[in-house]
């Protein structure tokens, strides 16, 4: 007891020297891009250090770990060689840029401080699988939301896909895809012994990915091969780290492989070999979000309406909207300056809103949720524990939005209707 005691201890100590490092580099008038660069992209690693003896909580913090090395290494060390000109010419390296990146840095150090020792011991977590014996097969649910879904794909097809393909790209910022995500987990979850449901189930994910692929939006298929690797891992209590990095470094291959092409079409594999390589562990995905972030920030800072947006937010996540409700938007309507192409790291927003307090405590938020979700192997932990690494690139990358509204409205909502409807079921039968 005691030597678990001298860890948590010792991590704790840990955790609060980057906490500290992170909050005098946010403080501190002289720090450089590089410099916070180098900063993310140790904490990251130790991050995914932390965490390696876990499964869901380590695929989670990897993803994350990933998407901030990617940017510390080409937007903040590399201070944004290779990006686009119209970005130069605009508010890379200047003081929003700083801002920016300090606010990434402060929110992963906290989120960080908040996953305690515990949190990090060899996985105590069920198996997903031997909990979806427990919720049964459900006819309805499981027929019934597989429905939904491919309604829902021929709507995308109609609406997205057809309007899109001999267009420029914009990000697909319908929260109805992330809204079937939720419906594609419960519908696993209540298919235990449905081979057929099953089997459409993947063939749907197939035919999603093909379709959001056909006009580039690479942020909606991770949601659904996220989900897929869960559904692949969930019969092993136990993972090798190494073999789920290497999962995720051909993720990266193939998400740099769909932009290489989507961006300059090539002629030869030898040119794709040669982007490849030149790309290395450049995400543009992450580093155009991360550009948003940088003009949701200077909107954020410039407006004299600072507080309406914020209330906004709060608004939207229980679903009233209106002109302030999308900070990308209202960024681009404030200024050409402000110019991006949706999304914007979630530090970000709350930066554009309160500064740095907003991010400490939004990052606190998150950290706390995350530890306690992720030390609780109930059925709604484990649930929520789903949810939060398949949105992960949706609500760390994109919007805060995913994060409250998707996941713990959408997600709760969705989750006890489901268990309303198996519930009543299972007492009727047993009547």
């Amino acid at each position: 007891m005691l030597l678990v005691d001298k860890e948590h201890i010792k991590v704790f100590l840990i955790d609060l020297f980057f906490f500290v490092t992170a909050l005098i580099i946010t403080l501190s008038d002289g720090a450089t891009l590089p410099i916070i660069g180098y900063a993310l992209i140790i904490l990251s690693i130790y991050m995914i250090i932390k965490t390696r003896r876990t499964k869901y909580l380590f695929i989670l913090i990897l993803i994350v770990s990933i998407i901030n090395i990617s940017i510390g290494i080409n937007d903040f060390v590399q201070m944004g060689k290779g990006i686009s000109a119209w970005q130069s010419s605009k508010l890379r390296n200047t003081e929003y840029d700083i801002l920016s990146a300090k606010s990434v840095l402060l929110f992963i150090s906290v989120v960080n401080f908040f996953i305690n020792g515990k949190c990090c011991e060899d996985d105590n977590q069920y198996n997903i699988d031997d909990y979806s014996f427990d919720w049964g097969s459900n006819k309805v649910i499981s027929y019934v939301g597989l429905v939904a879904l491919y309604v829902l794909l021929l709507y995308a097809i109609r609406h997205e896909i057809l309007l899109r393909f001999l267009g420029t790209y914009v990000s697909v910022s319908n929260p109805i895809y992330e809204y079937s995500v939720v419906i594609f987990v419960l519908v696993w979850l209540y298919s235990k012994d449905l081979k057929a449901v099953r089997i459409f189930h993947l063939i749907y994910a197939f035919l999603f990915s093909i379709a959001f692929l056909l006009i580039g939006d690479r942020s909606s298929v991770s949601m659904y091969v996220l989900a897929v690797l869960l559904m692949a891992t969930a019969k092993y209590h136990k993972i090798k780290p190494i073999r789920i990095i290497i999962f995720i470094i051909i993720g990266i291959l193939g998400v740099n492989l769909i932009g290489l092409i989507r961006d300059n079409p090539v002629n030869s594999l030898s040119e794709i070999v040669g982007g490849l390589i030149d790309r290395a562990f450049y995400l543009d995905t992450a580093s155009w979000a991360y550009y948003s972030g940088i003009t949701i920030i200077a909107a954020g800072i410039n407006s004299t309406n600072v507080g309406q947006l914020f209330l906004s937010f709060i608004e939207s996540i229980f679903g009233m909207s209106n002109q302030f409700s999308n900070m990308p938007e209202y960024a681009r309507s404030q200024s050409s300056l402000y110019y991006n192409l949706g999304g914007g790291f979630f530090a970000s927003y709350f930066y554009a809103w309160l500064g740095i307090l907003g991010v400490i405590i939004s990052a606190a938020i998150v950290g706390y949720i995350i530890n306690r979700i992720f030390n609780r192997t109930s059925r709604l932990a484990i649930y929520y524990q789903q949810l939060l690494i398949v949105f992960v690139i949706r609500w760390y990358v994109y919007t805060p939005l995913c994060f409250f509204r998707s996941i713990f409205v959408v997600g709760s909502l969705a989750y006890f209707v489901c268990k309303t409807i198996n519930d009543t079921m299972i007492r009727n039968t047993n009547r």
